[in-house]
C-alpha cells in the first residue's frame, strides 16, 4: 500500500520485541531486527515487533513497553492499544466481534477517529485481509505494523479504508460503518 505504507515506513517500534528474553538484546530489540537500518526492510523484524506487542495482554502493559528507534531515529516504533473488529461473515458484515489488542505502530503526529467525518490516511480503518479485521489505532501511531508493512510484501495482505489509495481499499472496508456501530 503506497499511501499509508509509506507513512508507516517513516517510524519504527521500540520495545515491542519478542517475549522470549533470549530472542532480544538488553534494550528489548528483537534478534530479527537491526536498529541501524529501517525495520521495513525485514519482514522478520516487523513480525517480531508485532508479536512482541501482541503479547501484552492489557492496555497498561502495552503502554509500558519502551520505544525502539531504528536508522538513527528515522523510525520510532512503539506499542499502542487498538480497537479490533473481526467479522464472522465479512460478505454481509455480520457477527462482528470487538476486542482491544496491543499493536506495533510508528510514532507520528495526528491520528483520528475513523468513525468521525471522512476517513483520511491518518484516521482510516486498517484492514488485515487474512484475519478479516478492521483495526483502529487512533493514538499517535501509524499502524499496525507486521510483515505486510515490509518493502517487498505481497500486495493485498492489508490496506486502509480511505479513498484514492494504492492499492485500492480492500472489500472489507464495506463493513466500516458496521464496525463504527459496534465499537
Amino acid at each position: 500500500m503506497v499511501a499509508r505504507g509509506s507513512m508507516v515506513a517513516m517510524a519504527v517500534l521500540l520495545g515491542c520485541g519478542g517475549t522470549d528474553p533470549d530472542e532480544m538484546d538488553e534494550g528489548g530489540v528483537p534478534a530479527a531486527c537491526d536498529v541501524d537500518r529501517s525495520p521495513f526492510l525485514e519482514a522478520d523484524c516487523l513480525t517480531a515487533l508485532r508479536d512482541g506487542c501482541r503479547a501484552q495482554p492489557t492496555a497498561d502493559e502495552c503502554a509500558a513497553r519502551a520505544e525502539i528507534a531504528f536508522d538513527d531515529g528515522g523510525y520510532v516504533v512503539r506499542c499502542g492499544w487498538a480497537t479490533v473488529v473481526r467479522f464472522g461473515d465479512a460478505s454481509t458484515c455480520a457477527m462482528p466481534v470487538v476486542e482491544g489488542r496491543c499493536e506495533a505502530g510508528l510514532v507520528q503526529e495526528g491520528g483520528g477517529d475513523p468513525c468521525e467525518g471522512e476517513p483520511t490516511l491518518d484516521s482510516a480503518w486498517f484492514v488485515d485481509v487474512a484475519a478479516q479485521e478492521l483495526i483502529d489505532m487512533t493514538t499517535a501511531l501509524d499502524g499496525p505494523l507486521g510483515p505486510w508493512s515490509a518493502v517487498d510484501a505481497e500486495p493485498g495482505m492489508s490496506g486502509v479504508c480511505a479513498e484514492n489509495v494504492q492499492p485500492p481499499a480492500p472489500a472489507l472496508c464495506e463493513c466500516a460503518a458496521a464496525a463504527c456501530t459496534v465499537q
